[in-house]
């Protein structure tokens, strides 16, 4: 995983800012990346920039929720999980959670 964590960060190094889209899953995929080392911090910050290059980026949000539940920000969890649904009422596991 950390070959993985480094091998998006060189992405995004030379990813053109303006392919927003496209750098907002290079963030996210680094966020699983950091998600499996533990490092929930530097994850979380991965997805909330996922989450303001590409704000309908389901992945990106449900993945920063899970992350706000292992740190126990349940708030924040919930609010992301509500926003999933929001966005697509399909996701069985937002609503799990919410509920």
């Amino acid at each position: 995983y950390t070959e993985a964590e480094n091998s998006y960060t060189e992405a995004l190094s030379v990813c053109p800012a303006y392919y927003q889209k496209d750098r907002s899953i290079l963030y996210s995929n680094r966020a699983a990346a950091r998600m499996k080392q533990e490092n929930k911090e530097e994850a979380i910050a991965d997805c909330t920039k996922a989450i303001e290059l590409n704000p309908n980026y389901i992945r990106a949000i449900l993945r920063r929720a899970e992350l706000y539940e292992k740190t126990e920000k349940l708030e924040e969890a919930l609010q992301d999980y509500k926003t999933v649904i929001e966005k697509d009422p399909s996701v069985g596991q937002a609503r799990e959670a919410c509920m």
